[in-house]
């Protein structure tokens, strides 16, 4: 059942049920009919061309390029996945760096060698034997920490032995 519509009037300012002669109680003003709302106007539809899709263009230098490689060697070198390294960051900010499509600032630098337990200077340095030599040994001296003693005696000896049949082969 529809509820009877209330109406103010605008001489008066009587707040009152609209009545079937459409006059106000108080002083018998005409309220004049609701006008009904316009129509919205057509919509035109313009079709926008369709938006240029455009790989990223990176021109960094090749410092850039250097020190995203020798990122990728050193946290390789460490046997570390781009998530273990990006602890905390932004999700794909270690992956675009590797890629040579950031370039990090120079705290970042530090906070990635710090991250991976080298000077900072190492990753604007070319990459030497000696160093991915150096973060090897420290990965088997941390994963080794938790074997007991005659274990980690053995593997020792083991590495030892395959490094002297190494350097017999190449020297």
């Amino acid at each position: 059942m529809n509820e009877p519509r209330t109406i103010r009037c605008r001489k008066c300012n009587l707040n009152q049920y609209e009545t079937k002669n459409k006059l106000c109680r108080r002083c018998g003003t005409f309220f004049a009919p609701a006008i009904p709302p316009l129509p919205p106007p057509p919509m035109v539809v313009v079709e926008a061309p369709e938006p240029e899709i455009r790989k990223p263009t990176v021109k960094h230098s090749n410092n850039v390029l250097a020190i995203s490689r020798r990122l990728v060697a050193y946290r390789m070198a460490l046997g570390w996945s781009q998530t273990r390294l990006a602890k905390g960051l932004a999700s794909g900010y270690i992956s675009r760096a590797e890629n040579g499509l950031v370039i990090m600032s120079a705290g970042y630098l530090q906070m990635l060698a710090d991250r991976l337990g080298i000077p900072v200077c190492w990753l604007l340095e070319d990459v030497t034997e000696e160093r991915l030599t150096e973060l090897f040994a420290r990965r088997i001296f941390l994963e080794t920490r938790s074997m007991d003693e005659s274990r980690r005696q053995y593997l020792l000896c083991r590495m030892k032995k395959l490094t002297e049949k190494g350097m017999r082969k190449t020297g």
